[in-house]
């Protein structure tokens, strides 16, 4: 058994913690129990096939892993890592309700971007499973309810700037690392470092409420009409080609050629797309 248990921990724990909410007992429970079965099953197989020395030689291999993972597991920034994430999970999973009072009045959903005068486009890391592009004009507050718990895009705290927040970039004073990661230059109650881009909005406000960063203010865009196609769209000849994750009204496929700067500003209203910022 305890093969599997140093196998458990080390993958477990070795990870960059990416959010709040830590395995449940039963969850912990149930992979070393998966793991242990896989072993067992492995040392039953290789008995049946080689009989006693294969069964030997299966054994050494995994006394060879379990020092391995002892060397890991001993090593002291693995443990820091460690005590941190321990230290994290302990806090209080914060309740919606305790992160803000909502601006039910905003235009758009916290991190999403307004686009003409009536639609709205989710940032880069959206994976809330409902469509990027949405127009909330005229929708009632029980609506936006709605569509916030359904599609994981709640509204913005009623304290934020006015622009909004940016989350597809670092918080204030954090250093972009790359591929999504973000470090901090101090030394909070948090991690030094976190993958932000697979974090929910959400799990990004708890975050900075639990461990008192700030996210930026997003800045305006002054579209530029003299660009051919709306931003994120393909130049091919005369058309732009829309993204796979286009979801407006309009086709994937449009032309812009010969348009007039009022023809696509119009353009960019009616079918939910931004050009890019000059």
């Amino acid at each position: 058994m305890f093969p599997a248990l140093f196998c458990y921990v080390a993958i477990a724990f070795s990870q960059p913690v990416q959010g709040l909410r830590a395995m449940s007992a039963d969850q912990v429970a149930s992979s070393i129990s998966d793991t242990i079965k896989q072993i067992d099953g492995l040392y039953a197989s290789h008995f049946i096939r080689g009989g006693q020395e294969a069964a030997a030689a299966f054994g050494e291999s995994i006394a060879k892993d379990v020092s391995s993972w002892e060397s890991t597991l001993v090593n002291p920034e693995v443990s820091r890592v460690i005590a941190e994430g321990n230290a994290l999970a302990a806090l209080k999973v914060v309740d919606d309700s305790d992160i803000c009072t909502r601006n039910w009045g905003a235009p758009c959903p916290s991190g999403w971007l307004k686009v003409g005068n009536a639609h709205c486009a989710a940032p880069v890391s959206y994976a809330g499973g409902c469509p990027r592009m949405q127009s909330f004009n005229g929708r009632s507050i029980a609506l936006r309810l709605k569509f916030a718990n359904d599609c994981d895009a709640q509204w913005p705290c009623a304290r934020d700037c006015a622009s909004g927040l940016d989350f597809d970039t670092c918080p204030v004073g954090w250093v972009d690392d790359g591929n999504g990661y973000c470090s901090s230059p101090g030394n909070g109650a948090c991690l030094a470092s976190y993958k932000f881009s697979a974090m929910s909005i959400l799990q990004r406000e708890e975050l900075a409420l639990v461990c008192g960063f700030e996210w930026p203010c997003r800045g305006t865009c002054t579209e530029n009409f003299d660009a051919q196609c709306p931003e994120g769209w393909v130049n091919v000849g005369d058309d732009c080609l829309g993204p796979r994750n286009y979801a407006g009204d309009c086709d994937f496929s449009i032309t812009t050629k010969g348009m007039s700067m009022l023809q696509k500003h119009a353009l960019a209203e009616t079918c939910g797309v931004r050009f890019p910022c000059s």
